[in-house]
């Protein structure tokens, strides 16, 4: 882990076979935002870095960008840590997540942001934007 901007941490991980590296993000704001939960294997890495830069806040968002396993194969890794935490990602992200990558807690919500939608996170304001024709499972 290492702090890239202020608030803003980078988790990566390389892959020596692939030679490629991954990467997660952490904008450690109110509330705080994840982007990608990796692998399965790097979530479990990455989480106890994640909890101790938290310092006991709730971890508010995850964003996932498409489905692939890097951006959430571990997101359940995470939902069990933060069972709160609403997750953002494209329609056809949220419909997939809700068949295979966890059951319904009553305390989170998940659903697909549209291209315009604004959050507004202390200090730095997100925005979603379309995706380019065809890639339907992209935020």
């Amino acid at each position: 882990m290492q702090p890239v901007y202020p608030h803003l941490y980078q988790f990566s991980t390389y892959i020596p076979p692939l030679d490629f590296t991954i990467h997660q993000y952490l904008l450690c704001t109110e509330p705080a935002v994840l982007f990608a939960s990796g692998t399965m294997q790097q979530a479990e890495q990455i989480l106890p870095q994640v909890q101790e830069i938290l310092a006991g806040r709730p971890l508010g968002y995850i964003f996932v960008s498409h489905m692939e396993s890097d951006e959430c194969g571990g997101l359940a890794v995470f939902l069990r840590a933060y069972p709160a935490v609403t997750v953002v990602c494209s329609p056809l992200c949220a419909r997939a997540a809700r068949l295979w990558l966890y059951r319904p807690h009553p305390d989170r919500r998940t659903g697909h942001a549209p291209a315009g939608r604004r959050a507004r996170p202390a200090l730095y304001p997100l925005s979603c934007r379309g995706a380019p024709a065809g890639w339907s499972g992209v935020l």
